[in-house]
């Protein structure tokens, strides 16, 4: 498999909600749609450029995330991959990419929260160069949230 990423766009946003729905399951439809009109909203998906070699129907779109840059920080609201290409690199690649953006923006650090019972989230954040900065207590409401942070700077 070859990955292109690229920013989102409104013909993405079916297959976005798909995965959003067989994994995290805390974004609504809608909330993806207003990501697009959004100028501060970093709204990238991870396209199969190969899929269309084999089947001409299938959608390519295998994974997404949605950061924020406001002011020098990047905020990581969201970040998914189908369960199917789960554990293939394809968060890493998203993941540098949006780092990527960082250094070239000359944002100071990407932030995010995850749930602390979210043990391979936290494991795939702490490879990928997160420290845990904090947590705030019943963030979520059956669960506390970890704060990690990337400098990039």
């Amino acid at each position: 498999m070859s990955y292109k990423i690229r920013k989102a766009e409104f013909t993405d946003i079916d297959a976005v909600w798909l995965i959003e729905q067989k994994t995290i399951g805390s974004w609504d439809y809608n909330q993806f749609l207003e990501e697009l009109n959004r100028d501060f909203s970093i709204f990238i998906v991870a396209e199969d450029e190969s899929i269309h070699k084999y089947d001409a129907t299938a959608y390519p779109i295998d994974g997404y995330a949605v950061a924020w840059r406001i002011a020098d920080e990047i905020q990581l609201n969201s970040i998914a991959v189908c369960n199917e290409r789960q554990n293939n690199g394809i968060g890493t690649l998203i993941v540098n990419y949006i780092k990527n953006m960082g250094y070239e923006s000359g944002a100071r650090c990407l932030l995010l929260e995850v749930r602390s019972k979210n043990a391979n989230a936290l494991n795939f954040y702490k490879k990928n160069g997160f420290e845990i900065t904090g947590k705030r207590k019943n963030y979520y409401k059956d669960d506390d949230a970890i704060l990690m942070e990337l400098k990039l700077r």
